[in-house]
């Protein structure tokens, strides 16, 4: 019996911290969602919290919860493809949670190309409204493949050839034009113009896409906007764009790697972030290892084709008035000895 008190005893002591980390996080945000026509319950929708990182998916019952969050008042947002997303205000106490909210979804036609472009008209507008040939790579399709160049996740773009000369490179032809006639942005300002070499050159590959939410591709017609060097079309890599704080300081962090078996690559990248009501920072290092190519069957090794590569990038956003925005943001990337395999 002695014994049987001091294990209950050891064990309310080791819960009383847990109780008390629960209470300083905050409540969880649960609720359900369901179809506005038939109120049949909607899985697969998407849940965020506006200024928070991460989302959730409703249940096949139309359930969901949003991790804990500190004391405050938040925009949920719901989002599913064929219905019209919907948000609202829900204010988070230290006490006790908020009641479960019930998100009614409108039906909406489905277009194809649901996505927004700013490259073919230099403002926010919905891709299927342009009247001009664009595509986008969006941002699932980055986290779905993980490209080892922002060069090569353009390789699933419609009219878009990557040439590659080595393994760390990638040099786009659009409609049958490359080099200083294809012009490459990066979030607008230009990684190349009319004055570089006429052939294939490697300068996308050495954009990390780590940080990239977006490609937007325009075939043609980029000249009348963006100058000569824009004749052939325009490739334009939009990076992640740190959010504000709805309600106190949020730090926030995140790590991945990958390994791919025979020594063919070993990664990990660290993201780091930070925002307020007034100021947010968001940003990563990676270290990344590539080795030699090895073919399939009984190929063999294409070798020296292996390099080293350290990527870091950081963007910071303040908030300079009510109408007013300053942004930072630096890129870097390091190759070691990339070479040329013929």
């Amino acid at each position: 019996m002695p014994r049987l008190l001091a294990s209950l005893l050891a064990a309310s002591l080791l819960t009383a911290p847990a109780f008390a980390v629960h209470q300083e996080i905050g409540q969880s945000i649960a609720g359900r969602i369901v179809d506005a026509e038939r109120g049949r319950p909607l899985a697969g929708a998407t849940v965020r919290v506006a200024g928070v990182e991460g989302s959730v998916l409703s249940d096949t019952d139309g359930r969901f919860a949003v991790p804990p969050l500190p004391p405050g008042t938040y925009t949920v947002i719901v989002r599913l493809d064929g219905y019209r997303a919907a948000d609202t205000s829900i204010t988070v106490a230290a006490g006790a949670p908020p009641p479960p909210v019930e998100f009614v979804l409108a039906p909406e036609a489905l277009r194809l190309a649901e996505s927004l472009s700013v490259t073919a008209t230099r403002d926010e507008r919905d891709a299927f409204e342009v009247p001009r040939s664009v595509s986008i790579v969006p941002e699932t399709e980055l986290t779905r493949t993980e490209p080892r160049t922002s060069a090569e996740a353009l390789g699933r773009a419609p009219g878009v050839f990557v040439q590659k000369t080595n393994h760390g490179g990638g040099s786009p032809f659009v409609r049958g034009l490359v080099g200083n006639q294809v012009l490459v942005l990066v979030d607008g300002i230009r990684l190349n113009n009319s004055t570089f070499r006429y052939g294939p050159n490697q300068y996308l590959a050495t954009v990390d896409p780590g940080p990239v939410t977006r490609l937007e591709v325009l075939r043609g017609s980029g000249s009348v906007q963006y100058g000569s060097d824009a004749v052939g079309g325009v490739i334009h890599v939009r990076s992640r764009d740190p959010l504000f704080s709805a309600g106190g300081t949020r730090p926030f962090a995140s790590a991945s790697g990958r390994v791919m078996t025979q020594g063919m690559e070993q990664s990990l990248r660290v993201g780091f972030g930070v925002a307020t009501a007034r100021m947010s920072l968001a940003g990563d290092v990676a270290i990344r290892n590539f080795g030699d190519v090895v073919a399939g069957g009984d190929l063999g090794t294409e070798a020296p084709s292996g390099y080293a590569e350290f990527d870091g990038d950081i963007r910071a956003k303040a908030k300079a008035g009510s109408a007013t925005t300053l942004t930072f943001a630096y890129q870097h990337v390091h190759q070691d000895d990339v070479p040329r395999y013929d």
